[in-house]
């Protein structure tokens, strides 16, 4: 099975992230687009190893039926959720995820796939980067609950050989988040940890008698693993906040984590750090395995 290196690739201090949207014109030139992109991959992994560059490429159901109506089974449409809370729905169809060690490498490759690409819309460019020991805007280290070996990585996110030639493929829910950091940082330290449910200096876990049953790592607990690649970015005079991607080979799991954490499990209850930071565009895709991404856009000589 070859999956797509940025599905379980090593944690890059720099990344990209491109929402997009292909209209119906653009898809003509979806093959000369993805051809460039990797032409220019290939030019970069040869001449720039030190960059480590890794990339995911994904579809949204719409799009993909498209281009393979036979597979994968369970492609679940993504909830939509209005109130309070709210979990919208982006209308990208296409998103691209690239890490590296250098964030030039990444513009070189999100230039490469744009560039001349007449009906293609960039709806939501965003530049990750590691913040400190790797945490999250708010404070609080991230990916805490990752399998850490590659086995264990691969096991929860790739599709098994059942799936045929989408075998080695991954979902993924890509998500933007903006938080509401004034708001966050008026809280004392305690209330942040009972919130999160974690420590704020180490990420050790609560004691169950203390930690509510609204924290973040219960209700975003589904005792599945996921593998994620979360990064902040942000602007100095501008938005700040959390790109949250989620690969996994059923999306049932992330499914479950998205009615946990907005209320639509039995017990009703809300995720408290959704108080602090709100998502503002979402969807799942489904990100093909290398073999076939190089057979469906004739990519053998590139």
């Amino acid at each position: 099975m070859s999956a797509q290196s940025a599905i379980n690739g090593q944690a890059n201090p720099a990344a990209l992230f491109l929402f997009i949207r292909v209209s119906k014109a653009g898809e003509a030139h979806l093959q000369a687009q993805i051809a460039a992109f990797y032409a220019k991959r290939h030019v970069l992994t040869r001449t720039a190893p030190e960059a480590q560059i890794t990339t995911a490429i994904a579809f949204a159901k719409e799009l993909w039926n498209k281009l393979h109506p036979s597979g994968p089974a369970n492609f679940l449409p993504m909830p939509v959720i209005e109130g309070n809370y709210p979990l919208p729905l982006s209308p990208a169809n296409v998103f691209v995820h690239i890490t590296s060690q250098r964030i030039d490498g990444c513009y070189e490759l999100a230039d490469a796939l744009m560039n001349g690409w007449e009906g293609a819309k960039v709806l939501d460019e965003r530049q990750g980067f590691v913040f400190r020991d790797r945490r999250d805007l708010i404070g609080f280290i991230d990916g805490i609950e990752n399998p850490v070996a590659l086995d264990e990585r691969m096991a929860a996110t790739l599709l098994d050989e059942s799936a045929g030639d989408c075998a080695g493929g991954s979902f993924l829910l890509a998500q933007r988040f903006v938080h509401h950091l004034n708001k966050w940082q008026a809280l004392s330290v305690d209330a942040q940890e009972k919130v999160v449910g974690r420590s704020k200096w180490d990420g050790a876990e609560l004691d169950d008698a203390i930690k509510p049953a609204t924290a973040h790592n219960v209700r975003s607990n589904v005792d599945i693993d996921i593998v994620r690649h979360n990064l902040p970015y942000a602007s100095v005079g501008g938005e700040k906040g959390t790109i949250f991607l989620g690969y996994t080979n059923n999306l049932a799991v992330l499914d479950l984590m998205l009615q946990r954490m907005y209320g639509l499990a039995e017990d009703g209850l809300v995720d408290s750090l959704l108080d602090f930071t709100t998502a503002v565009g979402g969807n799942y895709f489904f990100a093909p395995p290398q073999d076939l991404m190089e057979s469906l856009f004739d990519l053998d000589d590139v």
